[in-house]
Order: structure tokens, then sequence, then C-alpha cells
């Protein structure tokens, strides 16, 4: 078979291809079999690591969205409008299925969920609230509406406005960004394929160099 003008056989790019996609499987299947891991812990279920991986996550595929965008340079720079296009094109859309059934339970723009990020990466918590914005509270399973409005009016009278974030719906969401960056990766096999080849390649590439792999080393003695 002829190479083609990427120097590449038919052969050698489906490898290459495959590995890649496999790699993106991988990302996924750990996020999200960790998040399973820890919801199973009824008594508790380890919110704030739960909401750790999730952004974790969208941080790594915004990097591949970057590159997909045919950005080559500086991809670790502008972290925060990389995370947040990412947001914006993958989870905070109608065209994310569990946004649009539940965005009026994650009540929150990327400019919230970005700084939810910082400082739960950073510092494990919840950012300092910053004078005239709205706390977030999560919660996760049905609260009665007597008890919202309670904590409500205990926050008021402290001076603060509070919004309930279902964080359960908002991990969710996080997830299924994924998967709609990838059903949208293979819109672009079919309209830009020269493109799609030059991202899967870079891309590629980047993984081979910085991928972290699990080795099971037995011990023999």
């Amino acid at each position: 078979m002829q190479k083609s003008k990427l120097q590449l056989t038919q052969f050698e790019w489906e490898r290459v291809e495959k590995e890649f996609l496999s790699n993106l499987k991988l990302y996924f299947d750990e996020i999200y079999v960790s998040i399973q891991i820890l919801r199973k812990n009824k008594n508790n279920p380890l919110i704030r690591s739960q909401l750790c991986l999730a952004f974790i996550g969208a941080d790594t595929f915004s990097r591949f969205y970057r590159i997909f965008q045919g950005e080559r340079d500086n991809l670790d720079q502008a972290n925060k409008n990389r995370f947040k296009d990412w947001l914006n094109a993958f989870v905070l859309t109608t065209e994310n299925k569990i946004y649009k059934k539940h965005h009026s339970k994650i009540k929150c723009d990327a400019n919230i969920i970005y700084q939810l990020r910082s400082s739960f990466l950073h510092f494990y918590s919840f950012p300092k609230p910053k004078k005239g914005q709205d706390r977030v509270l999560f919660y996760f399973g049905n609260i009665p509406g007597h008890k919202h409005i309670k904590i409500e009016r205990k926050f008021k009278e402290k001076g603060h406005k509070v919004v309930f974030v279902n964080v359960y719906l908002l991990i969710e969401s996080i997830l299924e960004g994924f998967l709609l960056q990838l059903t949208k990766m293979r819109k672009m096999i079919k309209n830009k394929p020269d493109d799609y080849i030059d991202a899967v390649l870079f891309a590629h590439k980047i993984i081979r160099q910085e991928n972290a792999l699990t080795l099971l080393i037995e011990n023999k003695h």
C-alpha cells in the first residue's frame, strides 16, 4: 500500500487510531469506575473525591479538545479558558442529555464550575465566597422542600444566598460530556478527515510520551 501524505500506510494508521481511541476509553473507564466505587460506600460516598475525579477528567479531555480544534502550541496555557470552553461545548448544552433533562438541578455555569474545580483540586473544598456571590451547596438524593427553605433561611440570616446543586447530576453531566465529545470526533472523520488524522497523530504522540500505565509485578519469592 502506498504511503499517504501523512507518511502512513492504511495499516499503520488504523493501528495508531485504534491505540489512541483505546487510551481515551481507558481514561474514561478509570474515572467512571472509580466514581462508581466511591458511591458504593453509602455511609460516606466521598463526594469531594468523586467531584475531583470528574474535574480531572474534564481537564484531560479539554486538552484533547484543543488539539482537535487545531491547537498545537501552549496546550498547558490558559487552562481556565480551555476548561470553560470544553464545558460550554460538551456539558452545559442541550446536546448533553443529562444537562438537558436536569439543568434546573445543576444550576451552574462555566464560571462557577471552574471556581469549584480550582478550589477542590487545590484545596479540596469550596472556594471562598466573594461579596455578592451566591454560596453553592451540594446535595445528592432527595431533600424535602422544607429542609431547603430552612437551610436557605439560616444562610440568609448570615447575609448569604445559597444555590443548591445536585452534585451527582453535575458529575453525570460531565461524564456525559466525555461521550458527547467522542461523538463529535466521529463526525469530524467524515467532515474533516485530514484534520482528524493530523489531530489523532499529534494526540497519540503526547499519550505515548506522557501516559501513566499500571503494571502488575509479581513477587515470586
